[in-house]
């Protein structure tokens, strides 16, 4: 019996089936021929690690049931669809692949209490300006490889779960006007050149985390 068959059927786990034989392994395929028409109940897929390529077609968006998708670590390549916003009921969302895509400019999941996750490695050269994930639960230590993102101008974590140190790393990024790291859990000292000194910022609040040492010399300099 084919999974379209399974019309009632409410968990779809795939992952790390990287050598599974699909006879269309694209994510346009897949969806609109069998999951969005045959599986309206469907709650959980994870397909994560299958070598699935191709967009993500807007037929995904019939799954109103959705409350995890995962399907980070594929070769997937497109930008992040404006219909994950209708997802109400999504709690756990895994793409990885997005954050580490080469084009991407700007990437905003804020506002989704319910989303859960971490941040990737971060790519070198990437076009990445502006990354929001305010009001999520994204959780995690910074990445030291998101000083790779030399075009960052905006960077928003206010009010989710991220704790660890903030990394030197952060000092490479001369692009940054916002930053907000506030209502987390950062911890650890504050590198005397964590803020880059040709950095054009604005707006800074390192506030209600458990920081400790004195503000580098350098924040004096840009009030």
């Amino acid at each position: 019996m084919g999974i379209s068959q399974m019309t009632k059927l409410v968990t779809l786990d795939l992952s790390g089936n990287s050598y599974l034989t699909l006879k269309d392994p694209d994510l346009e395929t897949l969806w609109c021929r069998t999951l969005s028409s045959s599986l309206p109940d469907l709650q959980v897929l994870s397909l994560s690690s299958c070598d699935l390529t191709g967009p993500l077609d807007s037929s995904l968006s019939k799954l109103q049931s959705r409350r995890k998708l995962h399907l980070d670590h594929n070769n997937i390549s497109a930008e992040v669809p404006e219909f994950f916003g209708e997802f109400r009921n999504l709690t756990s969302l895994h793409l990885s692949f997005f954050i580490q895509l080469q084009t991407l400019q700007s990437l905003d999941l804020s506002s989704n209490r319910g989303l859960e996750g971490s941040l990737p490695e971060f790519p070198k050269d990437g076009l990445l300006r502006e990354l929001q994930l305010f009001f999520t639960s994204f959780t995690g230590e910074l990445p030291d490889s998101i000083g790779n993102l030399r075009l960052l101008s905006t960077l928003n974590l206010h009010n989710c779960e991220f704790n660890g140190s903030i990394p030197a790393s952060m000092s490479r990024l001369n692009q940054l006007r916002y930053l907000d790291l506030s209502l987390n859990s950062f911890t650890g000292y504050l590198c005397e050149n964590f803020i880059g000194s040709s950095s054009p910022l604005e707006f800074l609040d390192l506030s209600y985390n458990h920081l400790q040492g004195h503000l580098p010399q350098v924040i004096f300099e840009f009030l």
